[in-house]
Protein backbone atom coordinates (compact mmCIF):
# COMPACT_ATOMS: atom_id res chain seq x y z
CA UNK A 1 0.00 0.00 0.00
CA UNK A 2 0.94 4.04 -0.74
CA UNK A 3 0.21 5.16 2.48
CA UNK A 4 1.47 8.92 1.53
CA UNK A 5 -0.63 11.51 0.56
CA UNK A 6 0.18 15.59 -1.22
CA UNK A 7 -2.05 17.12 1.67
CA UNK A 8 -0.07 15.85 4.72
CA UNK A 9 3.77 15.62 4.89
CA UNK A 10 4.53 11.94 5.98
CA UNK A 11 7.56 9.81 4.34
CA UNK A 12 6.86 5.99 5.47
CA UNK A 13 9.87 3.65 5.31
CA UNK A 14 9.57 -0.35 5.98
CA UNK A 15 12.59 -1.25 7.87
CA UNK A 16 13.82 -5.04 7.72
CA UNK A 17 15.61 -6.47 11.31
CA UNK A 18 18.12 -8.38 11.24
CA UNK A 19 15.96 -11.12 12.24
CA UNK A 20 13.81 -10.49 9.35
CA UNK A 21 11.24 -8.85 10.80
CA UNK A 22 9.44 -5.74 9.66
CA UNK A 23 9.08 -1.95 11.16
CA UNK A 24 7.13 0.33 9.91
CA UNK A 25 8.44 3.88 10.54
CA UNK A 26 6.77 7.00 9.95
CA UNK A 27 8.05 10.50 9.62
CA UNK A 28 5.64 13.35 10.12
CA UNK A 29 5.37 16.65 9.91
CA UNK A 30 1.78 18.01 11.12
CA UNK A 31 1.48 21.46 9.50
CA UNK A 32 -0.60 24.49 10.69
CA UNK A 33 -0.97 25.77 7.68
CA UNK A 34 -1.23 23.64 4.17
CA UNK A 35 -1.40 26.65 1.53
CA UNK A 36 -3.30 28.69 3.14
CA UNK A 37 -5.68 26.58 4.78
CA UNK A 38 -5.48 26.97 8.85
CA UNK A 39 -8.66 26.22 10.47
CA UNK A 40 -9.12 23.80 13.33
CA UNK A 41 -11.81 22.21 10.57
CA UNK A 42 -8.57 22.07 8.36
CA UNK A 43 -5.99 20.79 10.54
CA UNK A 44 -8.78 18.35 11.49
CA UNK A 45 -9.21 17.50 7.87
CA UNK A 46 -5.46 16.82 7.54
CA UNK A 47 -5.00 15.13 10.87
CA UNK A 48 -7.37 12.45 9.31
CA UNK A 49 -5.65 11.80 6.64
CA UNK A 50 -2.44 10.89 9.13
CA UNK A 51 -4.44 8.92 11.20
CA UNK A 52 -6.25 6.84 7.93
CA UNK A 53 -2.35 6.33 6.78
CA UNK A 54 -1.98 4.98 10.59
CA UNK A 55 -4.80 2.75 10.42
CA UNK A 56 -4.07 1.49 6.86
CA UNK A 57 -0.33 0.94 8.60
CA UNK A 58 -0.98 -0.92 11.61
CA UNK A 59 -3.13 -3.62 8.79
CA UNK A 60 -0.01 -3.70 7.26
CA UNK A 61 2.36 -4.49 9.74
CA UNK A 62 2.50 -5.78 13.48
CA UNK A 63 4.89 -2.96 14.07
CA UNK A 64 5.56 0.74 13.57
CA UNK A 65 7.04 3.44 15.04
CA UNK A 66 5.43 7.28 14.12
CA UNK A 67 8.05 10.42 15.14
CA UNK A 68 8.02 13.55 14.14
CA UNK A 69 6.49 17.46 14.46
CA UNK A 70 2.41 16.99 15.46
CA UNK A 71 2.52 20.18 16.68
CA UNK A 72 0.25 19.64 19.56
CA UNK A 73 1.72 19.87 22.88
CA UNK A 74 1.56 16.74 24.36
CA UNK A 75 2.37 18.05 28.25
CA UNK A 76 -0.97 20.15 27.35
CA UNK A 77 -3.41 17.87 26.45
CA UNK A 78 -5.18 17.22 29.43
CA UNK A 79 -5.99 21.24 30.16
CA UNK A 80 -9.81 21.97 28.83
CA UNK A 81 -8.36 25.53 27.99
CA UNK A 82 -5.87 24.11 25.58
CA UNK A 83 -6.59 26.22 22.58
CA UNK A 84 -6.09 22.87 20.26
CA UNK A 85 -8.07 20.80 22.47
CA UNK A 86 -10.63 19.47 19.42
CA UNK A 87 -6.66 18.04 17.30
CA UNK A 88 -5.37 17.08 20.20
CA UNK A 89 -8.13 15.09 21.26
CA UNK A 90 -9.18 13.20 18.15
CA UNK A 91 -5.09 13.10 17.40
CA UNK A 92 -5.22 10.88 21.22
CA UNK A 93 -8.52 8.65 20.66
CA UNK A 94 -6.83 7.84 17.05
CA UNK A 95 -3.07 6.85 17.98
CA UNK A 96 -4.95 4.46 21.33
CA UNK A 97 -7.66 3.00 19.06
CA UNK A 98 -4.30 1.98 16.49
CA UNK A 99 -2.20 0.72 19.70
CA UNK A 100 0.46 3.45 19.48
CA UNK A 101 1.97 4.91 22.58
CA UNK A 102 3.62 8.11 22.76
CA UNK A 103 7.41 7.41 24.02
CA UNK A 104 8.24 10.27 26.71
CA UNK A 105 11.18 12.84 25.42
CA UNK A 106 10.51 16.05 27.15
CA UNK A 107 10.04 19.24 25.91
CA UNK A 108 11.20 19.44 21.95
CA UNK A 109 10.49 23.32 21.47
CA UNK A 110 12.34 25.84 22.77
CA UNK A 111 10.95 29.56 21.26
CA UNK A 112 13.87 31.67 19.74
CA UNK A 113 11.92 34.61 20.49
CA UNK A 114 9.68 35.79 23.38
CA UNK A 115 5.95 35.63 22.88
CA UNK A 116 3.75 38.53 23.98
CA UNK A 117 4.23 38.22 27.38
CA UNK A 118 7.87 38.32 26.95
CA UNK A 119 8.39 34.55 27.40
CA UNK A 120 10.28 32.37 25.93
CA UNK A 121 8.07 28.79 25.53
CA UNK A 122 8.73 25.83 25.50
CA UNK A 123 6.52 22.34 24.56
CA UNK A 124 6.70 19.01 23.67
CA UNK A 125 5.86 19.33 20.09
CA UNK A 126 8.09 16.73 18.78
CA UNK A 127 6.85 13.13 19.03
CA UNK A 128 7.63 9.73 19.13
CA UNK A 129 4.80 6.13 18.77
CA UNK A 130 6.04 3.00 18.85
CA UNK A 131 3.30 0.07 18.43
CA UNK A 132 5.80 -2.31 20.60
CA UNK A 133 8.11 -1.09 23.19
CA UNK A 134 10.25 -4.02 23.09
CA UNK A 135 11.50 -2.98 19.41
CA UNK A 136 13.13 0.26 21.27
CA UNK A 137 16.69 0.05 22.65
CA UNK A 138 16.70 3.84 23.18
CA UNK A 139 14.90 6.75 22.40
CA UNK A 140 15.05 10.64 22.67
CA UNK A 141 16.49 14.33 21.98
CA UNK A 142 19.73 15.42 20.44
CA UNK A 143 20.85 18.14 22.21
CA UNK A 144 21.52 20.28 18.88
CA UNK A 145 19.67 21.39 16.46
CA UNK A 146 19.67 24.44 13.80
CA UNK A 147 16.04 25.43 14.29
CA UNK A 148 13.76 25.80 17.21
CA UNK A 149 12.84 21.98 17.21
CA UNK A 150 15.17 19.65 19.04
CA UNK A 151 15.47 16.44 16.64
CA UNK A 152 14.02 13.53 17.63
CA UNK A 153 15.84 10.04 17.37
CA UNK A 154 15.25 5.85 18.20
CA UNK A 155 17.14 3.30 18.26
CA UNK A 156 15.39 -0.23 17.08
CA UNK A 157 16.84 -3.28 19.49
CA UNK A 158 19.37 -5.12 16.87
CA UNK A 159 18.14 -8.85 17.13
CA UNK A 160 20.43 -11.91 16.51
CA UNK A 161 19.59 -12.95 12.71
CA UNK A 162 17.52 -16.13 12.18
CA UNK A 163 19.85 -17.46 9.20
CA UNK A 164 23.68 -17.14 9.03
CA UNK A 165 24.84 -15.64 5.37
CA UNK A 166 27.70 -16.32 3.69
CA UNK A 167 29.05 -14.13 1.14
CA UNK A 168 29.78 -15.42 -2.08
CA UNK A 169 31.55 -13.18 -4.76
CA UNK A 170 31.09 -14.67 -8.23
CA UNK A 171 33.41 -12.67 -11.26
CA UNK A 172 32.70 -12.76 -14.47
CA UNK A 173 34.29 -11.53 -17.70
CA UNK A 174 33.00 -12.04 -21.08
CA UNK A 175 33.30 -9.69 -24.20
CA UNK A 176 31.55 -11.72 -26.76
CA UNK A 177 29.06 -8.32 -26.79
CA UNK A 178 31.84 -5.72 -26.69
CA UNK A 179 32.23 -3.45 -29.46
Amino acid sequence: HDLMSESIATLWLEVTRSDGRRVLMCGVYREWDHEGHDSISDQLERLNVLTMQLEKGILDSKSVVVLGDINLCSKRWNEPSYRLKTLSDTWIEKVSACGLELLDIGDTYFADHPNANGDYVQSALDHIYVSDKNLVSDHGRLPNSSTDHYPVFLNIKHFATREKFKTKRITKRSFKKFS
